[in-house]
């Protein structure tokens, strides 16, 4: 292996769930706070935009809620080692952090549920906390039957629901235990104000219990809209109203004391997993199973969404660049692709590209819906084509569109649709790599033991008059199955994997040229691509265990390696290539050698398993960088967690501004300020700009071609700068500087002053809080602990 000639690493830059908690809200119901990764992230309700974040290390937080205290609202987290951390809600300030002792009496009364998994790996720890309340322990055996657990607002009494058993307990007490049969519970939540409680079953009833403290006089009412199970209820503030979800994709709102009144919110985008209510009832929080989080009305209306990258069911399309939008182009929720921009992690937008609404299973049945199986992009991302399929053994659909950029629109249109472009599944598709937006080709790929090749063509008829796509031609090969085929860089020339064997056709009339084998292996192709440059005579190609490399001049093979491949990737405008491996190694390779010119078994360490890859051209060219294949590119990869990452060096900023350090010599060095802390200094301080020099670096400015540059707007303000040319400051000027400072002096002591009164009245709840989380085993247990014994 190649020792790393430069400090990489994996910087995590989107993904990730965001509905592993039930949001929380704010008291006055401005702000929503969510857990993400390691992180509580909060967010406006009415415009749904990020406003801070609380980070907690890298420690996985398990259960977080917000407290209220004189000054303001404290966000108080614990993670899974037992480490309590609070925070202004205001202004993210990290005010205590603290360390439970697991295996003593903890008293928290900040949180309503913590779930806790002990280091050693065999314990899952439920604890609900409050105070002034003494607590029954509950143990059952380990089956891995699912927990669902809720306290009382008033924190008087607690429910647990595991299987066909449920117990109600007043804390203090003795717990009481009801059954069902022939149903499980799948979820509980507790009235605000009164002993009674909702319990939801597999069979998606609704039950509502009242009296439930005295088992002989418990009595039920029946709530039965749900099919499937039941999978998160929540009441309103007073309790008047309640709402469910499940995997109908519908949220229902009900009213307690007419079992008959119910009102629907349809067509959420997925499955609802939890429901959060605001404190003044307000907004409600519905977080779907497609990484988001749904603000919706009293009245049943979505006026807002927070969306990260969206959870798709599969990664099966891979990653494709948009050189239009700078994006990434991936999978979806069902029947969809999103365009995800990784210089700011925002969600560009999402594509129907299915066009039919997500259907919801039945209860005894899966349905099989249609997904965006592939998808593929020109060069100059004008056209975009997409398979879809629904692979159903009774039924199989699958369709090839292609879509036409619409800038009016500012989005794709579809302009061909193609039913059952192969017989069978459809297995890959590429664009010719061409500049010319209508004179272009497509190839694909179909089990049917064909690669096809689609052309744009103009067409002229009554109902239409415009470009359309058409079958230009097929083509077979020995009746083996084709995995994969590209064009090479002129797009003269198809290249195709049949199996085990490489075959090279001509793209105009597609005569067979060679077909090439290796002498060693007999795997499936997964990849092929050509070099570029000086190196387009050379192919490289992939298997599960050989990446080697072909010259098609001399139809030989120029060197191969044995090596356990997991994805290979290839950059059309650079000559290198990227070999993730089984073990979590990744290599950079030219070409010319079979020496890697960059490897690493470390940078992949901490990350799941790589489903896909790309390369992602930079912003600007990074020339202070030894590895001439990071200039001017960098690897995007997506994991097994659906979590995005780039492959950058630990100096990169994260911020994806501009970033010059002092020692910068380069064209911008001149341009853009510096960016420094905050110095003090005892005189006046006049800067002069030269005037020759300003003009020599706008010189440079001008002669530099416009794909270098970055941005206009990260380095405008710094070539005005450099122009200006200014005066020499008077006494006079000097004298009424030192008395605006003087002024100000006073007025930054009276504002200082504020602020310490502030800060002491923050200090002072935090104390508070620290008191009731510092009580480990000086006062009697005060919680409920459900274990779980693996």
């Amino acid at each position: 292996m190649v020792a790393e000639s430069y400090s990489l690493e994996a910087r995590f830059k989107g993904g990730g769930s965001i509905i592993g908690l039930p949001p929380v809200f704010s008291e006055d119901s401005q702000f929503v706070y969510l857990l993400w990764k390691d992180m509580i992230v909060s967010y406006n309700t009415k415009t749904a935009k990020r406003v801070c974040e609380f980070r907690n290390g890298r420690q996985q937080i398990v259960g977080f809620g917000c407290t209220y205290g004189s000054s303001g609202e404290y966000i108080v987290a614990c993670t899974a080692r037992g480490k309590v951390t609070i925070w202004k809600a205001n202004n993210a300030l990290k005010l205590r952090e603290l360390k439970l002792k697991m295996d003593q009496n903890v008293k928290v009364k900040y949180f309503k549920l913590i779930l806790n998994k002990r280091l050693d790996g065999k314990t899952l720890e439920a604890l609900v906390c409050f105070e002034n309340f003494n607590s029954n322990i509950l143990r059952f055996d380990a089956d891995n039957i699912p927990i669902s657990i809720d306290v009382n607002g008033s924190g008087r009494y607690f429910v647990v629901a595991r299987g066909k058993s449920m117990f109600f307990s007043i804390f203090g007490s003795n717990h009481i235990k009801y059954s069902i049969k022939g149903r499980t519970f799948t979820c509980v939540a507790c009235h605000p104000e009164e002993e009674a409680v909702l319990t939801g079953d597999n069979t998606g009833r609704i039950l509502l219990w009242h009296n439930i403290a005295k088992k002989k006089q418990a009595t039920q009412a029946v709530y039965h809209w749900h099919t499937l199970p039941v999978n998160t209820m929540c009441f309103s503030t007073s309790g008047t109203y309640f709402y469910s979800g499940g995997a109908e994709c519908v949220l229902v709102k009900w009213d307690q004391t007419n079992n008959n009144f119910k009102n629907f919110l349809p067509r959420l985008p997925n499955y609802i997993k939890h429901i959060s209510v605001a404190e003044n009832n307000v907004i409600i929080a519905a977080a779907t199973t497609d990484n988001a989080i749904q603000l919706i009305s009293p009245q049943l209306s979505v006026v807002n969404t927070i969306q990260h990258l969206a959870l798709g069911n599969d990664n099966s399309s891979g990653i494709a660049f948009d050189s239009r939008s700078k994006s990434l182009v991936l999978n979806s929720v069902v029947g969809h692709v999103q365009f995800f921009s990784p210089r700011d992690m925002n969600l560009m937008y999402n594509l129907d590209v299915v066009g039919q609404n997500k259907f919801s299973n039945e209860r005894d049945k899966a349905i099989i819906s249609t997904t965006v199986y592939k998808v593929a992009l020109s060069n100059t991302g004008r056209w975009m084509a997409t398979v879809e399929q629904r692979p159903d053994p009774d039924m199989f659909e699958t369709r090839l569109k292609f879509w036409l950029y619409n800038a009016a629109k500012q989005n794709y249109c579809l302009n061909t649709s193609i039913e059952y472009p192969h017989e069978e599944q459809v297995l890959d598709i590429t664009f010719q790599p061409t500049r010319n937006d209508f004179e272009l080709q497509s190839v694909t790929v179909g089990n049917d033991r064909k690669f096809k090749v689609w052309q744009l063509v103009n067409v002229s008829s009554v109902d239409y008059q415009g470009y359309s796509w058409r079958c230009f031609g097929e083509v077979t090969y020995k009746d083996l199955n084709p995995r994969v085929a590209t064009f090479s860089n002129d797009g003269s020339l198809i290249i195709a994997g049949f199996e085990s064997i490489i075959t090279v056709w001509l793209s105009d009339n597609h005569k067979l040229k060679c077909s090439l084998k290796h002498p060693f292996q007999n795997d499936n192709i997964i990849h092929l691509s050509f070099g570029t440059g000086t190196n387009s005579h050379l192919v490289f190609c992939a298997t599960s265990k050989y990446v080697s490399v072909w010259n098609l001049l001399s139809l030989s093979l120029v060197w191969t390696v044995r090596v356990d491949v997991s994805l290979a990737i290839s950059d059309i405008r650079t000559p290198f290539k990227a070999v993730f491996t089984k073990d979590k190694k990744l290599f950079i390779l030219d070409l010319k050698s079979s020496k890697p010119i960059y490897s690493s078994n470390k940078i992949l360490k901490y990350a799941g398993d790589v489903q896909a890859a790309a390369f992602v051209p930079k912003n600007f060219i990074s020339s202070d960088i030894d590895m001439v294949w990071y200039r001017t590119t960098c690897i995007y990869f997506l994991d097994s967690n659906y979590e995005l990452y780039s492959i950058e060096t630990k100096g990169d900023s994260t911020d994806f501004n501009l970033h010059i350090d002092e020692t910068n010599t380069t064209l911008y060095s001149h341009l853009i300020p510096k960016i420094g802390t905050n110095i003090t200094s005892k005189g006046t301080v006049t800067h002069m700009y030269e005037k020759e020099n300003s003009a020599n670096q706008f010189r440079k400015f001008l002669d530099t071609p416009a794909t270098a540059l970055p941005p206009l707007h990260l380095i405008c303000e710094g070539i005005l700068q450099s122009m200006i040319l200014q005066h020499e400051v008077s006494k006079v000027e000097t004298r009424g500087n030192e008395r605006g400072r003087n002024q100000n002096s006073v007025d930054q002591r009276k504002e200082e002053q504020n602020d310490y009164t502030k800060e002491s009245d923050q200090l002072q709840d935090s104390i508070e809080i620290e008191k009731q989380l510092s009580q480990i085993s000086k006062e009697p247990t005060d919680w409920v602990s459900v274990l779980l014994n693996d």
